[in-house]
């Protein structure tokens, strides 16, 4: 039982790994389209990818927790 934490954070550090680089891939494209407060779809996308893992990450140390 003691191993599902480290292997709980290691496939999240995997998945969040992923999503970076698939955003990455399609930085060219996201720069180049304005949203309507001025920022381009990149930095709203990874701003959105930055929650998501934080939030992600809140939930696993509360599970811990119980």
């Amino acid at each position: 039982m003691a191993d599902k934490p480290l292997e709980l954070n290691i496939n999240m550090y995997d998945l969040a790994v992923k999503e970076y680089k698939k955003l990455l891939a399609n930085k060219d494209k996201l720069v180049g389209q304005k949203s309507d407060d001025g920022r381009n779809q990149f930095q709203i996308k990874l701003n959105k990818l930055k929650k998501d893992i934080k939030r992600k990450i809140n939930f696993v140390k509360n599970y811990l927790k119980m």
